[in-house]
């Protein structure tokens, strides 16, 4: 379900989690349009990387805050090359 709201400084937080799919996500970005993105990796069912580069590709302005589980060096750095806003290790 999406979930629409204005705060004070004019961003337009959106609530999705209708799906895992990177491409019904894809989709929801492009529709909607959202100012900030928050991606968790470990409810995602296909490839983060591609979903991340592919958004930035077209919504560069879009600010990304990764979320993940992961403790890896090498997604991490991947990850921040990406473009991403924050970068956020979930605790286990």
């Amino acid at each position: 379900m999406a979930n629409y709201s204005e705060n004070i400084i004019g961003m337009r937080p959106v609530l999705y989690n209708q799906s895992s799919i990177s491409l019904n996500i894809l989709a929801f970005v492009y529709k909607n349009n959202p100012s900030l993105l928050i991606i968790d990796d470990d409810y995602l069912t296909s490839n983060i990387i591609q979903l991340i580069d592919t958004i930035q590709k077209e919504q560069n302005k879009l600010a990304i805050v990764f979320m993940t589980s992961n403790s890896s060096t090498g997604l991490g750095k991947t990850i921040s090359q990406l473009g991403i806003y924050f970068n956020a290790k979930k605790a286990i």
